[in-house]
């Protein structure tokens, strides 16, 4: 039998609720630029990380406004720090931080 802590569970908890908060932040945003989206959560932070196929000025706009969607979804104030990384050979599997959200296919 399987038992996990209460600040574990509550910690999954945490996390998933990140997750669908980012990916309702994602829905209609994702550019075919982006090559993939991640996040981490640490305590009360939240580190989200997206990979770009090349540096553009639509997708850095693009991302503030998924990160105030995401912080607007919030129950009250969260520590959310935003990566962008142009990355433009493909993506290896296990090479994205923390959990993935999106990520697109390779040629």
């Amino acid at each position: 039998m399987l038992v996990f802590k209460r600040d574990h569970a509550m910690s999954l908890e945490f996390e998933n609720k990140i997750a669908l908060d980012l990916i309702q932040a994602l829905s209609f945003s994702i550019s075919s630029n982006m090559r993939a989206i991640s996040f981490t959560c640490t305590g009360d932070k939240v580190d989200v990380y997206f990979v770009l196929g090349q540096s553009s000025e639509i997708d850095d706009e693009e991302i503030i406004d998924i990160t105030c969607d995401f912080e607007a979804l919030q129950d009250g104030p969260i520590d959310i720090n935003c990566h962008v990384e142009v990355f433009t050979k493909d993506i290896v599997f296990g090479s994205l931080k923390g959990r993935i959200l999106y990520a697109s296919k390779q040629n």
